[in-house]
């Protein structure tokens, strides 16, 4: 058994990557520079994606294509929330219940002998409090918001926290062109 990681997408992505030059993140790698040594499993990639709006850039066009070459990852899934229509604005559904149930299935099939969370979202605190107290499985927080401490109450039921620097993104870019399963190649959106 391994270490396997689950990553917050939407949290790594405006903790560490919004208006940065390394949104073409490897995240295998950058599991493998935040634990060097270690035998990196499965990675679970939690998002939602982006709503098509007018106006937005080509904002959607570029995740669909990222989110094409982290599935052509080894080991790697994207599992997908939604969004739901608050008031006159959408928020992203799903994404932590996703992760809570993923993690604690894995933790109580004995899936993995770590599980590493890469998010700073409190929502979490209680899954990774039963994984470690209750299964006694190693628990590791990795905050991926750039600049800010971990929270407290994550840190507090949490067996080891991280936090992610930028000399990590930098060490983890996916190369410009990458092959997905199916032959066809993924390439780095020119705005990114």
């Amino acid at each position: 058994m391994s270490m396997k990681v689950y990553i917050d997408g939407l949290n790594l992505y405006y903790g560490a990557l919004e208006g940065s030059e390394y949104k073409w993140l490897d995240i295998r790698c950058l599991a493998q520079e935040l634990f060097q040594g270690d035998d990196v499993g499965d990675i679970c990639y939690f998002t939602a994606k982006m709503r098509t709006k007018r106006g937005d850039g080509g904002q959607r066009q570029r995740q669909d294509i990222y989110l094409r070459a982290l599935s052509a990852l080894p080991n790697v899934t994207v599992v997908y929330g939604t969004h739901k229509k608050r008031g006159k604005s959408w928020e992203e559904k799903q994404t932590d219940v996703n992760i809570a149930t993923e993690m604690v299935f894995d933790a109580f099939l004995n899936r993995c002998t770590h599980a590493v969370l890469i998010s700073n979202d409190t929502d979490l605190v209680s899954p990774v409090r039963r994984i470690s107290d209750e299964l006694g499985l190693r628990v590791t927080v990795v905050n991926p918001v750039l600049g800010q401490t971990t929270h407290n109450d994550l840190e507090a039921v949490a067996t080891d926290v991280i936090e992610i620097e930028t000399k990590h993104l930098i060490a983890s870019q996916l190369p410009p062109r990458i092959q997905d399963a199916s032959g066809r190649w993924v390439t780095k959106p020119v705005n990114w």
